[in-house]
């Protein structure tokens, strides 16, 4: 769960402010502080635990077990079709499969007026695979740091049964990847606390 909430903070992060966006703790960003509103532990933030979780029901993931990439891709899918602020479309490529016609139609919005030409909103598109088993299998690595040289390739989740992790690059031969179930200092939005980052003055 943690790691699409990950994998898609990035995906918005760059969708509304660009790649080349850093944070800075002295700089109180409106619309970073609204992408993080989306994702707070509480029940009426749209990419809650508490909204992922709920929405799980509908794939058949009961409340409190473990969620694979592939249920988190549709809940993911499902939870942004009630998403009206983010304006990014989501897909799910079944059977690694792009049907180029339902993704013309699903990032097309209506026109506003009849002489204005339709718009489009920017895609999300997740393609589920298994690149081997407890390990990746040695003839997908290149195929993945291929996938990685990609301009908006926002990673990709996976990893083992109950320790998932948000792969968001490589170096070498080596993948880089964030684990989240390093604990972090939760954001009170009430207060508009600062959050501790120990690394940022090396960024």
């Amino acid at each position: 769960m943690r790691c699409g909430q990950m994998l898609l903070a990035q995906a918005l992060t760059w969708r509304h402010l660009g790649k080349d966006w850093k944070w800075r703790s002295k700089i109180d960003d409106r619309i970073y502080n609204q992408i993080l509103s989306q994702f707070l532990d509480q029940p009426d933030a749209m990419y809650s635990i508490q909204q992922i979780a709920q929405c799980g029901v509908d794939f058949n993931r009961r409340i409190g077990e473990w969620f694979g990439p592939n249920n988190m891709c549709h809940v993911i899918r499902k939870l942004s079709q009630f998403d009206d602020w983010s304006s990014v479309s989501v897909q799910v490529a079944m059977d690694m499969t792009v049907i180029i016609e339902e993704i013309k139609q699903l990032c097309r919005r209506p026109r506003q007026t009849d002489s204005t030409p339709p718009t489009f909103v920017p895609l999300l598109l997740f393609v589920p695979l298994r690149p081997g088993q407890d390990k990746i299998r040695d003839e997908y690595r290149e195929a993945l740091r291929a996938c990685f040289r990609v301009t908006h390739c926002v990673g990709m989740i996976g990893g083992r049964p109950k320790h998932a992790l948000w792969f968001f690059g490589y170096q070498g031969s080596r993948l880089l990847c964030l684990d989240p179930h390093t604990v972090q200092p939760a954001l009170n939005p009430e207060t508009k606390a600062a959050i501790p980052d120990e690394v940022e003055s090396k960024i």
